[in-house]
């Protein structure tokens, strides 16, 4: 008996050593992260925070430290440590709610600054407005109808909006950005495509290109539409490259703009591997394959606006949850955001993608090039760096594989403008031209942009006859 008495001590007592190890590192890295906001970055929106973080590090080390030198029995022991660590912890979970800090939720931070912030959902926003009276829709993008369980590629594949809607878009910075859809569902001027071709550039790519949350008069098509005119925006939130071929493909040989601007964004990889899963997408890859959207626009009206109105009556029989100050509180909710964003901190190892991969993109670029050439124009191949190329891997060209995607428009004939030379040019630009971390653009952010890809195509004036050849 004296036997077992004795084993099931040591026991206890590794799992004490082991538990106050455990909470030793906890109060390390606590202090650590704290020290490092504190003291090293330039960009610290929680000084009262981290303080607080920092304090309560160094008051978990005196825990432990008091705790080895308890002479009492390993379960009693374990007790007090479990129990001082939950009071520490619902402290420190309460002393945030009081300061109404919620760690990593920058409209949070807005918010704290005085600034009215709508936490709606763009489906909530448009269902508030048709409540109303105002028949809004949600931006329902091509992206959302990647899927590999097709059967035969078949089914419509649309690649724009609904047309001539008043479309509800994205928040970035408080408020939803609007705006009335084009006739074919684009985020251009009501009329615009309506105009004789030839165009003078037609831009290619993604939310970014789409000019996500900001009004339609700060955009990338809109600053460079102020020097030219006849300049139409195809973009669309999540497209990647085989999206954005298909996009030239339906719409470029009636529009037969002089130039195209194809904005390549550091995910469009990402994109890329679930896009080719999709069997419509991938018949793209055959030169003569087109599904005629240009002249189905209804029936791709009619057809988004049933999926819309599905998610709608989704969102009256399950209406969100409101949240509790109590079960966030109960449930530690502020403390798991602050693990969250300070993960988000250190930049995570970027995806490698397989030569297959790599090697369709080429094929998507080449046939790109000559289908621009085929309609009387050039292809411009635009890189815009995400924020973390921008903060913390400037000079890293195997970061998203760059090295890759210069090197094949360098194969394939296709003239590059690099962005990241503007940006990292400027003095803390991924502070300047985001809105925050992993965002989009600002308004400042697409102007600067705009503005170096025009200097770079040669666009000092609004002459078609020096721009154009």
């Amino acid at each position: 008996m004296k036997n077992n008495m004795s084993r099931a001590h040591k026991v206890g007592r590794i799992v004490t050593l082991g538990a106050l190890s455990l909470l030793f590192l906890i109060g390390l890295w606590w202090c650590g992260q704290a020290a490092d906001n504190l003291f090293v970055k330039s960009e610290n929106y929680y000084p009262v925070f981290y303080w607080t973080m920092l304090i309560a590090g160094i008051a978990l080390w005196g825990l432990v430290g008091s705790s080895v030198l308890l002479k009492k029995p390993a379960a009693e022991n374990v007790a007090s440590v479990t129990i001082a660590t939950l009071f520490a912890a619902y402290c420190f979970e309460g002393t945030l709610w009081a300061l109404g800090i919620k760690p990593g939720d920058y409209f949070n931070r807005l918010e704290r600054r005085g600034k009215q912030v709508d936490h709606r959902t763009p489906l909530q926003v448009v269902a508030d407005m048709r409540t109303g009276g105002k028949q809004a829709v949600p931006l329902y993008f091509p992206a959302l109808h990647v899927t590999s369980s097709r059967k035969n590629g078949a089914g419509l594949f649309p690649v724009s909006g609904v047309s001539r809607a008043f479309t509800v878009y994205c928040n970035e910075d408080g408020h939803y950005s609007t705006y009335t859809s084009d006739e074919r569902g684009f985020k251009n001027p009501s009329g615009l495509l309506s105009h004789p071709s030839p165009f003078d550039i037609a831009i290619v790519g993604d939310s970014f290109t789409n000019g996500a949350c900001v009004d339609l008069d700060q955009d990338l098509a809109s600053h460079i539409r102020r020097r030219l005119p006849l300049t139409v925006s195809l973009g669309m939130d999540g497209n990647g490259p085989l999206i954005e071929l298909a996009t030239m493909k339906e719409y470029i040989p009636t529009l037969r703009p002089k130039l195209v601007l194809w904005f390549y964004y550091d995910n469009d990889l990402d994109d890329l591997e679930k896009e080719l899963r999709d069997p419509v997408l991938r018949q793209y890859l055959d030169p003569a394959y087109s599904q005629n959207l240009i002249n189905r626009q209804n029936e791709v009206d009619a057809f988004l606006r049933s999926l819309i109105d599905v998610k709608l009556k989704d969102l009256k029989a399950h209406p969100p949850v409101k949240e509790s100050a109590v079960g966030d509180t109960t449930r530690l909710k502020r403390i798991r955001r602050l693990a969250e964003a300070l993960l988000k901190e250190h930049p995570i190892e970027s995806p490698v993608h397989d030569q297959t991969t790599t090697d369709n993109y080429m094929t998507i670029v080449d046939a790109a090039n000559k289908l621009v050439a085929q309609s009387g124009g050039t292809l411009i191949l635009v890189y815009l760096p995400d924020w973390t190329r921008v903060k913390e891997r400037p000079n890293d060209p195997t970061y998203r594989q760059k090295n890759i995607i210069l090197a094949t428009a360098s194969k394939t004939g296709v003239p590059v403008i690099d962005v990241l030379d503007e940006l990292r040019a400027r003095p803390d630009a991924a502070t300047v031209y985001y809105n925050y971390p992993g965002s989009h653009f600002n308004k400042d952010g697409y102007r600067i942009v705009a503005e170096y890809v025009l200097d770079r195509i040669g666009a000092q004036t609004q002459s078609r006859s020096k721009l154009l050849k």
